[in-house]
């Protein structure tokens, strides 16, 4: 058996909760685990809510100024922790070695600087350019993201482009500081839906070039379906189960996972009428959590579910570990008990 790779991403124990000015706390995560290998794309799927973009944020040390933030657990890119790092230590890896493509173009671009000026502000992090080594620089991002106008494009400012132009300029902008880990917070959200498989496509071909690892976080499991090598389901922010996509996709043994994968929409099948939905929300996160957050919209979920955190239980899949915290599954899966034998005076020992 070949030795499992370094990580380049290894997140331990972290939980993240937000303070408001009036001082009420939002648990966003919770003793949430993962870790990323060079060159692997991962899904983070769950609904919205589940922490999934906050999880991102962390990693790049992106939080909302309106609230004080604590986080607790380790957060280490390539050896080195991330948590506790200050503004200016940050912008040294934000952008060059870890970079992130926005929902939406129209918000995470700067709408007074030209496309030009914000391909080229990551790559400025890492070295010193001459003029022209920069305009060659942009040109080339901008036709490798497949935006051939790439002289036009690079004089225009956002508000000039198509949707999907803008976010192929964002892709540019997320490679040009040449990043190892390139994080994907729905990138095809705000697009035309016939542009939305290109844009995934133009992804997998750059991380396949490049040899990047990327995260892909998305609510659609359909999407991490042949795109990702793993798959972690996060839900009211926790990990409720993980593994190789292919296991995850096609046995789910989370509860939560088996209702994503039941809602979601069949191609080859006219839709349903109404559209399944998954029912109840996900739970209010300024509140402590006790027992699985799952259980108040879980049919198999019993009184144990409700006040006694999951174990996470290790099951043994084709192509690696499936981790699932859930009762039920601990219960299916536990050891048999030892069998008792009888004394020769017939009692049990």
């Amino acid at each position: 058996m070949s030795p499992r790779p370094v990580p380049l991403l290894e997140i331990t124990d972290l939980s993240v909760d937000f303070t408001a000015p009036d001082g009420r706390t939002t648990h966003v995560l919770e003793d949430v685990r993962l870790t990323i290998a060079p060159g692997e794309s991962v899904g983070l799927v769950g609904e919205s809510g589940s922490g999934k973009s906050v999880l991102a944020r962390t990693i790049l040390g992106l939080h909302p100024r309106t609230s004080q933030v604590t986080a607790r657990g380790t957060v280490r890119f390539d050896g080195t922790e991330l948590l506790g790092r200050g503004p200016r230590q940050h912008r040294r890896i934000l952008g060059t070695d870890v970079s992130m493509i926005f929902q939406d173009p129209s918000t995470s671009l700067n709408p007074v600087v030209t496309v030009a000026g914000q391909v080229i502000e990551a790559s400025d992090r890492k070295r010193q350019l001459s003029s022209t080594v920069r305009r060659n620089l942009v040109g080339d991002l901008l036709r490798a993201v497949g935006l051939h106008d790439a002289d036009r494009i690079a004089r225009s400012y956002p508000s000039q482009l198509s949707g999907g132009q803008r976010q192929r300029v964002g892709i540019a902008a997320a490679l040009a500081g040449g990043p190892r880990l390139l994080l994907a917070d729905e990138p095809t959200t705000a697009l035309d839906v016939s542009v939305q498989r290109t844009v995934l496509d133009l992804l997998d071909e750059i991380r396949r070039e490049q040899g990047l690892a990327m995260v892909h976080i998305t609510h659609d499991l359909a999407l991490a379906s042949g795109r990702t090598d793993r798959v972690i389901v996060l839900y009211a922010g926790r990990v409720v189960e993980s593994g190789p996509t292919a296991d995850v996709l096609s046995r789910p043994a989370h509860p939560y996972t088996q209702s994503l994968l039941a809602v979601r929409p069949r191609l080859h099948e006219p839709p349903p009428l109404p559209l399944p939905a998954l029912p109840g929300s996900v739970p209010r996160l300024d509140r402590p959590r006790t027992g699985c957050p799952f259980a108040p919209r879980c049919a198999l979920a019993d009184e144990r579910c409700r006040v006694e955190r999951p174990p996470v239980v290790e099951l043994p899949g084709r192509d690696g570990t499936q981790s699932v915290a859930c009762w039920r599954v601990a219960e299916e899966h536990a050891p048999p008990e030892p069998a008792r034998t009888l004394s020769s005076s017939g009692g049990a020992r």
